[in-house]
């Protein structure tokens, strides 16, 4: 397997997958009015990391397994710090 990075694409997919997923569910949350628990894990399972699931797929069907592989790595990676976040602003989510 080459690896060639693909920076654009890559940050691209995260920032969708990790900022703008959470921002979605958390705008979902305030125009259904849930509230409680309920909203918190809707929120919160949109602010996980792309799965290695994924990979698998692409390595299968030989579908951009690099890319993905890419993907799900930097995901995991700077998801320490944003589901840490969207973690403490669910605490104002009631």
């Amino acid at each position: 397997m080459k690896w060639k990075l693909n920076f654009s694409d890559v940050m691209l997919s995260n920032v969708l997958r990790l900022l703008i997923g959470p921002a979605v569910g958390f705008w979902i949350v305030m125009a259904m009015g849930i509230e409680g628990v309920m909203a918190q894990a809707l929120v919160l399972s949109c602010a996980v990391p792309s799965s290695l699931s994924s990979v698998l797929i692409a390595v299968e069907y030989d579908n951009e397994p690099e890319f993905t592989s890419q993907v799900v790595f930097s995901s995991t990676l700077f998801s320490i710090f944003t589901v840490t976040a969207v973690i403490y602003f669910m605490s104002f989510i009631t």
